[in-house]
């Protein structure tokens, strides 16, 4: 796939915007179900990204991953801190990199892209963030980085099946093919 198809903002219909607003309340949904501490959070919601990427695209899943981390973040009630919404977004971008267009399902993209993910985004990123955080601001990069890489270290093999068993499932194809018709 050449980049000009990969980077074109398809165009939005009725049906579409219907979609993205039915994916973006489950990803709420599965938002509030999983594990949450002060550091560490785990949710389902990544699946919901995933599909809205192989969908949409990553012009698009990035938009909407930004638009749902603010509206998630107030709806909460949560201190807003724009470095998770640039995390979220780059989340969706790298599905979307990866699981756009793919004629074939490949498991090994889902797995590089949630790898990626993995390191860049959620052990880096997230962490950068959470130590500029006027809340956790007493604490050093160090001091995160060591309880973001244990919790990598369990949640990244649970994400990839996850994303194979989701994403390869026949009828989900069937459901991301025909949006790119």
């Amino acid at each position: 796939m050449n980049a000009s198809t990969l980077f074109r903002v398809p165009r939005i219909n009725v049906r579409d915007a219907s979609t993205i607003a039915i994916l973006m309340a489950l990803s709420y949904v599965l938002g509030k179900f999983g594990i949450h501490t002060p550091i560490v959070v785990f949710t389902f919601s990544f699946l919901v990204i995933a599909v809205m990427a192989s969908m949409y695209g990553p012009i698009i899943s990035a938009v909407v991953a930004g638009v749902c981390d603010v509206m998630f973040t107030l709806l909460s009630g949560q201190m807003y801190l724009p470095g998770f919404t640039l995390s979220a977004m780059t989340a969706a971008f790298i599905f979307g990199l990866f699981l756009y267009k793919n004629e074939k399902f490949s498991p090994w993209k889902a797995i590089v892209a949630q790898l990626i993910i993995t390191l860049l985004v959620n052990t880096f990123m997230n962490t950068l963030f959470l130590t500029l955080s006027p809340l956790t601001s007493g604490y050093s990069f160090k001091v995160f980085i060591m309880t973001r890489l244990v919790k990598q270290v369990i949640t990244t093999p649970i994400q990839m099946v996850l994303l194979v068993v989701v994403l390869g499932n026949p009828i989900m194809q069937k459901l991301i093919k025909s949006r790119w018709k």
